[in-house]
Formats: structure tokens, sequence, C-alpha cells
């Protein structure tokens, strides 16, 4: 289920095809909107409740804090709440007053979430879109109505000063996070004003990544180790652990193991080698011309311009961060939007027979396709499903029995060495339970209990060695074996 395995992209891929041809119809889309409008609505709403309601409410079990989210990260939040901004910025072009008091509560409920989530890469992005947008309609010279008027220039100077507002705050808050050579804040009482709705919310979650630099080194030196292929679908971390900076041993992420690069297409880059990265820039050119060629339509209305920029929008974030999948997937789907405007996806039957038997055979396959998807996404679910609740089993209720019988689930479904580190490390939990019940009765082991708990150390050392064997290239599954080993 990770977004850079060879099944994501493939249904990313599959995606943005459908979307092709379903954006056709403008009935279609203004559903398609209207659904992203509803999901983003309870997005909001769900997060305003995290922030304000009791820290537990509506957690789910699975949420902690208040900036728990439906999505996965507290930035990826903030990347939506900046497209709503930049979506409602353009929609305004041709807004009355009754479509503006129907879209202020998004744009407050965003600029909120925005102030308090501080992703500063979000403020530079969203400014330097709706720069571009005041711009191109600028020297195209489009009429624009605001309040159902003729009136370019106040959209303009509305325009600019959120623009200038967005700078301003970028470069307060960068000075308001500045420290002396004794480590302390220059301007503590600047800090205070401008981290006090962050700081009110218990402070903003940090988070580390790769930078650009050594993202380009691990891509320069996985490249000379697998040039064709590169390290293989979501392999990132195994590149990681090769090729990472000396450097890096003197700060305090030395040993820590990152899944991506900056962003989620500088990732693949480094997995797929020579041959995906050009297939992959490819792509990325025909979306950008495809962007370009919308926006500098004449013929384009507000609604192309919104989606098309949108997907631009998500487009920065594809390269320089790793969205959640959600996200993800609206990119995709935004794709196909950009590709049937350029008509790029257009596919025309013939009425002839041949024609018609081919579709048939186009048909069939894709329904055997899908099918099969559906097979192995669903044994992937099942398996995942059962090593959670093994987990949980163990970790809550304290069910050894009950864990035990939920992994050999998910290893019959899925052979994955995860599953296979999971009950090797079970094995290991029913070892020192047998050795601690002897021990807390004041009893010395018996021969039966002592060769009970070597059974099942053989057994979490088969398990082990079956997880080496299952991925050699995970460095993982060797230290775990070896802890394994170490119990002896």
């Amino acid at each position: 289920f990770e977004p850079t395995t060879a099944l994501s992209v493939l249904l990313f891929v599959v995606l943005a095809f459908l979307s092709s041809v379903y954006s056709r119809e403008e009935r279609t889309v203004n559903t398609s909107l209207k659904l992203v409008a509803a999901s983003t609505a309870i997005l909001f709403l769900y997060q305003l409740v995290r922030l304000f309601g009791p820290t537990d409410f509506l957690g789910f079990n699975t949420f902690s804090g208040a900036y728990g989210n439906l999505l996965g990260k507290w930035n990826d939040v903030a990347i939506v709440a900046g497209l709503v901004v930049l979506t409602a910025f353009i929609s305004l072009k041709g807004a009355t007053k009754k479509t503006l008091l129907r879209s202020a509560p998004f744009i407050v409920v965003a600029l909120f979430i925005l102030k308090v989530a501080a992703f500063t890469l979000v403020w530079w992005v969203l400014a330097i879109f709706v720069l571009g947008v005041i711009v191109n309609d600028s020297v195209q010279g489009k009429k624009i109505t605001f309040f159902s008027k003729k009136s370019w220039n106040l959209y303009r100077t509305v325009g600019s000063v959120f623009v200038v507002g967005i700078l301003l705050y970028i470069f307060v808050n960068a000075q308001s996070v500045r420290l002396n050579s004794q480590g302390n804040l220059l301007r503590p009482n600047v800090y205070k004003i401008v981290q006090m709705l962050p700081n009110y919310f218990g402070g903003v979650p940090t988070e580390v990544r790769p930078g650009v630099a050594t993202s380009l080194t691990i891509l320069t030196k996985e490249m000379k180790a697998h040039p064709v292929f590169g390290a293989g679908p979501n392999r990132f971390v195994e590149s990681w652990v090769k090729n990472r900076p000396l450097d890096l041993g003197k700060t305090p992420y030395w040993a820590t193991d990152f899944n991506f690069a900056i962003g989620y297409f500088p990732t693949l880059f480094v997995t797929t080698g020579i041959l995906g990265t050009l297939a992959l820039i490819y792509l990325l050119f025909n979306i950008v011309a495809s962007v370009f060629k919308n926006v500098l339509s004449k013929k384009s209305t507000s609604r192309t311009t919104a989606i098309t920029l949108g997907a631009a929008y998500l487009l920065v974030f594809t390269v320089l961060y790793v969205p959640a999948t959600a996200l993800l997937v609206y990119f995709f789907f935004a794709v196909g939007y950009l590709f049937s405007q350029g008509g790029a996806m257009n596919i025309v039957i013939a009425k002839k027979k041949s024609s018609t038997y081919l579709f048939l055979a186009a048909i069939l396959l894709s329904a055997i396709f899908f099918i099969s998807i559906a097979q192995v996404l669903t044994k992937e679910y099942l398996a995942a499903r059962y090593y959670v609740q093994s987990a949980v089993a163990v970790s809550s209720d304290k069910n050894i029995d009950s864990a035990d019988a939920l992994l050999k689930k998910s290893i019959a479904l899925r052979p994955h060495d995860v599953y296979y580190r999971g009950y090797a490390e079970l094995s290991a939990l029913k070892a020192q339970v047998i050795a601690s019940q002897a021990s807390a009765e004041g009893q010395t082991i018996s021969d039966e209990a002592r060769a009970a708990a070597f059974e099942e150390i053989n057994v979490a050392k088969k398990y082990a060695d079956m997880a080496v064997a299952s991925n050699p290239k995970n460095y993982t599954n060797y230290q775990f074996a070896g802890s394994i080993y170490q119990i002896d």
C-alpha cells in the first residue's frame, strides 16, 4: 500500500486514464468537484473538532493529539488547505456575493489551518501561483467580474495584497525563529506573537526528510550502481542505507532510515533507474505542457483554470514532498482531466465489426485485469489487518494465542518479511512468558518448561531466517535475526 510500489504506480496511471475518459462530460466533472468539496468539508470539520474538542474525541483509538487527522501527516492537511485557498481565489473571478458567502467558511477555515500548520512550503507555492494568476489574466486582458461588476482592478488588488501578505508573513516567521550564538531566540516577543496559534495547540509536529542535495547524492550513487532499473520499486530505504552521506553521522539522524527522498517523483527516480526516470520525465513534461496550454488558452473558464492550476499545485508537492495517498489520487485524477481537455487521450471506435470485436476483447481483458488487482489488494488488506489485530491482541488484550492465529492468517495470505518477523517476535515472547512464569513461582525451570521455551526460540529463529530469505536486501531482517539468535 506504499505509494512507490509497482502496483500503486500502476493504479495511479490507470486512474489517470479512466479520469480522462470520465472527464469528457461536463456533468460528470461537476459531480466530481462536488464530491471533492464534500470530502474537504468533512476533513476540515473533523479537524476543527479534533483541535478544539477533547483530546481523545473521535480518535478511534488511532489518532493521538490535536493534529491527528484523516489524511496522515499534518502537513498534508496544510496542502489541502492551500489548494482550497488557491481554487477559491481563482473562482472569485466570476463570483457573486452569494457565491462568496458560500465559499467564505471554506476560505476562513483553510487560512486558519494554514496558520496553525505553519508549513512554509505551502505559503511559498500559494504566493507564486496567485501571482501567476494575476499576471496571466493581466497579460491576456481578460474581462473579470467581481461581485457581479467588471472590476478587474479590485480583483487584482485583492490578489496583490494577499501575495504581499504571504511574503511578509514568511519573512516575519523566518525572523521569529532565528537564534543567537548562545542558541537563544533573537526576538522572543516576535516569536510569541507569530507562533502563538501553533503553540496554543501544542506546537508544530516535527517532520524530517532528506533535502535536495542529499536526494541528488542518493540518486547519483544509485544510478551508478543500478543504472537501468534502479534499486527496485519501494526500495528507497535500501539505497538510503547504502549511499547516505557520511556527514549524516554527525547529526541526530545518523541511524534514521528514510523511505522516501525529498519528494514523490525523486523517490521514483531512485527506485526505477534510467528507464523509469525517462518515462516519468516524459509524463511530467506532458503534464506541464497541458497546464500551460489550458491556462494560456483564451477560451479557458474559471473552472478549467482552477482544476488545471490545482493539478499544477499538487505537481509541485509531488516533486518537493511526498503527499498522502489521498492527495496523489487527487493529483492523478486531475492529470486525467488535463489530458482529456488537451485531447491527448481521445478514443475513437469505428463502426466496424473488427473494431467492435477488438473493443469487446479490450473490455474482457480489462475485467480480468481489475479482478486480478482486486484479488491482490484484498489479500494485502486482509493480511495487513490481521497483522495489526495481532499486535493489538498482544499489547492490549494480552492474548498471545489469538495473536498467533492472526499472524498465521497474515502469512498464509501474504508471505512477507514483515509478517515473518512478527511471528518470530511472537515466538520469542512465548519463550519469555514460559521462563517468567516459572521464575515467578520461585521454582527452578522444569525440563518440560525449558524444552518448551527452547522450542519457541527455534521457531523464532526459523521465521527470522524466513524473513531474511524472503527479502535478503532488507538489512532490518538481518538485524532482527541477530537479535533472535542472541536469546540463546
